[in-house]
């Protein structure tokens, strides 16, 4: 509905009820006046009954005993009372024939009479007082002139006003009644109007805001049928407001479906939604690629029977768990194509109460699976091709040391000392990667028992010692009598990788202090050196595979860059930790933690 229509609805009825009032305001003017008269004509009524009476009193008290008149005179209080009465009568009538002319020159002429009575009077009071016929001659013909004045006074003209003002005064209560029926009724029909414009007002603006309204609700359907939409709405501004803001949104959630479709589309993933039971609902292209069959070959099917049946109960006990818990960890099943290959995928999904549904993520971990077996079977070559001909040649090596099949040169010497180093190295090389091979497929078992911290430094100790004492540096074994629950022989294996490392990075004539103290439910254990320290951009890096961060280019070269990595992996699987503190020239402090056994059950 636009504005000039809404202020049309308001302005004519606002003009209709402006044009009532007024004249509800008309009427009790006139209800105001008509009072006012009816008092103003009573009045006038009064006071001409008033000097009719007063008249005729005056007259009776002196024309039927002629000897009244003979103490009466202008000071006599006689006089005096009628004269006042009449000038107040006189004076009442003309205040209130002020707007009446007729009546008010009828009021003046009976005031000149009622003074020529009382003149007359005077004239025959006078007259008593002297004796003789000439004079009772004098005064008969003044109480001739009296009776005429007096009917001046009492005029058949004043008579008739103050009669017609007692008449309008009684009819005054009628014509008030009616005036106030007039008010009634116009008050009656502006309630009247007022509800019937009230109601239709109502009606007009609900039936528009629910139209409106009922457009945007269906524009909410097509909206989720993807039917196109009206067009926005125009009028009420908030409604109006409202269906922009509906067509925005829609615009929105359109743009955002595209790019939504697109990526489900595109997505190499397979990524499903499935019912209560099971059975899938929606799929997206990618199950062509992963599993064979195209969209609307499986939607309808139950995804369990896509799965190997040895993987089946895990497949249905993780789509139950998923309805109890948040916190799902992925599951690895093996799934079977159109064409009967086996796949191996990874499944990442989410339980919906509101919708009913699972939705559900497949990743193929196919190619991953072969290059982790190819890994496993490079690792089987190198265990048994490679590590078996290099033990051999080691006892060979060892053989020619020792001068059992005959003797070398010096040169000669040097040879075989060189070539059994680089047979140690590459069989340790060897050792350090099937070892963490081993861990990352979580085939290491650990045979935890109560281990004395200062048998593990003993053995340290022994075995470094020669290669110490060839650079000239100190091995500083203090002990706290701690006892930690490990695995021996891989925790004498940290221990080693850390003194062997300390040795290798520290320059001659320096002291290299291996600790142990009693911590919180935990045993740290610590190996300090003095040498050249591990820069601070690096310090995060000494415990990654194959990486090495010694300052010295040949120092860097001698080692696998396994030893550390190979550390922290056992530190974490005692459930301890491993951390590294240095500085550049000040050397580097190497520090793991390990349950400590006196505080484990």
């Amino acid at each position: 509905m636009s504005l000039s229509k809404v202020l049309a609805i308001i302005l004519v009825p606002l003009l209709l009820q402006v044009g009532i009032l007024a004249y509800l305001v008309t009427l009790q003017k006139e209800a105001e006046m008509e009072l006012e008269s009816a008092n103003r004509a009573r009045g006038i009524s009064d006071a001409i009954n008033k000097i009719s009476s007063d008249g005729v009193d005056i007259i009776a008290s002196f024309s039927g005993d002629p000897d009244a008149l003979k103490n009466f005179s202008m000071n006599d209080p006689v006089y005096r009372q009628f004269k006042d009465k009449l000038t107040e009568d006189h004076n009442e009538l003309e205040r209130l024939a002020r707007g009446d002319e007729k009546v008010l020159a009828l009021a003046k002429s009976a005031r000149v009479d009622a003074t020529k009575v009382l003149n007359d009077l005077i004239s025959i009071k006078d007259s008593s007082e002297r004796a003789g016929d000439s004079e009772r001659v004098f005064q008969k013909k003044k109480w001739k002139a009296i009776r005429a004045s007096l009917a001046g006074v009492l005029r058949e003209e004043l008579a008739y006003a103050g009669k017609e003002a007692k008449a309008r005064y009684q009819r005054s209560p009628e014509k008030q009644a009616e005036l106030r029926q007039k008010t009634e009724t116009g008050l009656i029909a502006m309630a009247i109007f007022d509800l019937f414009f009230a109601a239709l007002v109502g009606w007009i603006f609900t039936k528009t805001i629910t139209n409106r309204l009922l457009r945007i609700s269906d524009n909410a359907v097509r909206l989720a049928s993807n039917a196109p939409l009206h067009p926005p709405e125009g009028g009420i501004k908030e409604i109006a407001q409202l269906d922009q803001d509906f067509h925005r949104m829609a615009r929105e959630l359109q743009i955002a479906a595209k790019k939504e479709r697109a990526v489900l589309v595109n997505a190499r993933d397979l990524i499903c939604a499935l019912d209560e039971n099971g059975r899938i609902v929606s799929v997206n292209p990618a199950s062509l690629r992963l599993l064979d069959m195209p969209e609307d070959v499986l939607v309808g099917r139950y995804l369990v029977d896509l799965v190997l049946s040895e993987d089946t109960a895990r497949m249905l006990d993780y789509l139950s768990s998923l309805k109890t818990s948040n916190e799902v960890p992925d599951l690895e099943v093996a799934m079977r194509t159109a064409g009967g290959e086996i796949i191996y995928s990874l499944w990442s999904a989410q339980w919906s109460a509101e919708e009913l549904s699972y939705f559900v993520v497949i990743h193929d971990l196919s190619e991953r699976r072969r290059a982790e077996d190819l890994r496993r079977e490079v690792m089987a070559m190198v265990t048994h091709d490679l590590r078996t001909p290099l033990m051999t040649i080691g006892n060979i090596l060892d053989f020619f040391n020792r001068g059992l099949y005959g003797t070398f040169e010096d040169k000669g010497k040097d040879f075989l000392r060189s070539a059994t180093r680089n047979i140690d190295r590459m069989t340790s090389l060897i050792t350090d990667l099937l070892d963490i091979e081993k861990i990352n497929s979580g085939t290491v078992k650990l045979e935890l028992d109560v281990v004395p911290v200062a048998d593990c430094f003993t053995a340290v100790k022994e075995m470094n010692e020669v290669s110490a004492g060839g650079k000239k540096i100190s091995l500083n074994f203090n002990d706290a009598h701690c006892v930690v629950m490990a695995d021996e022989e891989r925790l004498i294996r940290v221990v080693q990788n850390l003194v062997s490392n300390a040795i290798k990075f520290s320059p001659p004539n320096t002291a290299i202090s291996v600790s142990a103290a009693a911590k919180v439910g935990v045993v740290e254990i610590a190996v300090a050196d003095q040498g050249p320290g591990i820069a601070p951009d690096k310090v995060a890096l000494v415990f990654d595979r194959y990486r090495q961060v010694g300052t010295d280019a040949k120092e860097s070269t001698m080692g696998s860059g396994l030893g550390l990595a190979i550390c922290k992996s056992i530190v974490e699987l005692h459930g301890g930790q491993i951390s590294v503190e240095s500085e550049l020239g000040k050397g580097s402090t190497f520090t793991f933690t390990l349950p400590n056994a006196d505080d484990v059950e």
